[in-house]
């Protein structure tokens, strides 16, 4: 659940003339494209508070819109704030290696991998507790990233190979090969 608050309200008049604001309206575009309003409250000169909770992932716009004691309405275009709900996990797998690394002395691994994220943060790509963060990700279905580790645990061992990715809502998803 949201809280909007709207501040400093303005009488909208006709002709230049002002009979105090009556109510005031929170309007939501929901990801679905459409302004409907949620809920009116009447005005007594200080800030209104509105709770509005979102139903679907997507971008919420809100705007309020005041109406005056002769039922002139403010004239509104656009929205006074936009906000991403988003509630789903990143999906990341790892491409290649496919199996568990083998370190030996010397050398690098290169990670590959594919994931869908609408507001990617960072991956975390590791083996072992050798770890690479990745911060400049694109937005999508089907990307793919590759990462190479050089600073690699000791050699003659076996090691688990891990991305683990956060968006920006602090969802995150993971996927290990090992």
């Amino acid at each position: 659940t949201w809280t909007v608050e709207a501040q400093n309200i303005n009488d909208p008049s006709a002709n230049g003339v002002s009979s105090g604001v009556k109510e005031v309206t929170l309007q939501v575009k929901t990801p679905s494209g459409e302004w409907s309003d949620v809920n009116t409250k009447n005005y007594d000169g200080s800030a209104v508070s509105f709770e509005y909770s979102p139903s679907t992932n997507g971008d919420y716009s809100f705007r309020t819109v005041a109406a005056d004691n002769v039922n002139n309405q403010e004239s509104v275009s656009g929205a006074d704030a936009t906000v991403t709900y988003d509630t789903q996990s990143p999906s990341v797998t790892v491409d290649s290696p496919s199996t568990k690394v083998y370190r030996q002395s010397g050398g690098a691994v290169e990670v590959d991998f594919t994931y869908s994220e609408s507001n990617p943060e960072e991956a975390d790509v590791s083996i072992g507790s050798s770890s690479e963060t990745v911060t400049d990700l694109s937005s999508g279905t089907d990307q793919t990233e590759t990462v190479t580790l050089d600073n690699l645990p000791s050699a003659g061992s076996t090691y688990d190979v891990t991305v683990e990715m956060t968006d920006q809502a602090d969802n995150s998803g993971s996927d290990t090969v090992g």
